[in-house]
């Protein structure tokens, strides 16, 4: 652009601070936690418990506690302050596996570390894929040469789990940043079978269920940001799921009337 030297200058300026902003790295750590309670426990996480483990044991304090286990237990989430002594800078998200598992049966744990930049989109997914037969064929005998008809099976695929995309945006000083995120839950209920009228050829339909979380939050890096309340009952039927059929967030299920699965996700963002 052309325009007088001051003008020119405060421009060159703006573009130079916009560029140092946008250049600035965040690592995200995310902590997936599958856990089960028993159907008859109406409190299922005592959420007031872990924190009380939390703060006497390692220090840990949550940023909020006036009515934070409400929260948890109603789709919310809480902050979890970088800790000091005995805590490293991921104990928030370290020392909550140990409160949960003395409370609760911990079945599964994923990790995931994302490197993005600051006002940049980092998405990741957990999640798995289940084939299933979604169409037959007969292809029909010639009966010149004596064929007999042959039947083709058609495999279909299905992925379910978890999409979690999150944008940091950072302050100007570095103190404070803004986490916009967004996930979307899906798991797989069961495949059903359809026969056609003669039952003599079947397929499998799969029934799943979604839902999509957007959450926005304001925090220190460092500090970590912990959601919950989102939980299923594992009623009648075989068990069922990929890899595991604990794996809620991969659409799992066991048989039975008295188990509970729910999980808890946790994000710690820190600038490098």
């Amino acid at each position: 652009m052309t325009d007088v030297p001051e003008v020119v200058n405060r421009i060159g300026e703006y573009l130079r601070d916009e560029n140092i902003k946008l250049s600035k790295q965040v690592l995200l750590k995310v902590v997936v936690y599958t856990v089960h309670t028993e159907t008859a426990d109406q409190s299922g996480i005592d959420w007031n418990v872990i924190f009380k483990s939390l703060s006497g044991k390692y220090g840990i304090h949550v940023a909020n506690a006036f009515n934070a286990g409400s929260n948890l237990a109603n789709g919310g989430f809480e902050i979890l302050p970088t800790a000091t002594g005995r805590a490293s800078q991921w104990a928030g998200s370290q020392f909550l596996l140990k409160a949960l598992s003395e409370q609760v049966k911990v079945s599964d744990v994923k990790t995931l570390s994302i490197m993005t930049t600051n006002l940049a989109t980092a998405g990741m997914q957990i999640g798995k894929q289940t084939t299933y037969l979604h169409k037959t064929s007969v292809t029909t005998g010639n009966t010149t040469t004596g064929a007999e008809p042959v039947q083709s099976l058609e495999p279909g695929e299905i992925t379910t789990g978890t999409n979690i995309n999150i944008m940091p945006k950072i302050l100007e000083g570095n103190d404070k940043m803004m986490l916009t995120m967004m996930m979307d839950i899906s798991s797989l209920n069961r495949l059903r079978r359809i026969e056609n009228r003669n039952k003599t050829e079947s397929i499998e339909a799969p029934d799943t269920d979604s839902r999509s979380i957007p959450q926005r939050v304001w925090l220190k890096p460092g500090e970590t940001v912990l959601m919950s309340g989102f939980e299923q009952n594992i009623q009648d039927g075989s068990q069922r799921g990929v890899g595991s059929s604990r794996h809620f967030l991969f659409g799992g299920g066991m048989s039975g009337k008295s188990k509970k699965e729910s999980f808890v996700i946790t994000i710690t963002p820190l600038l490098r």
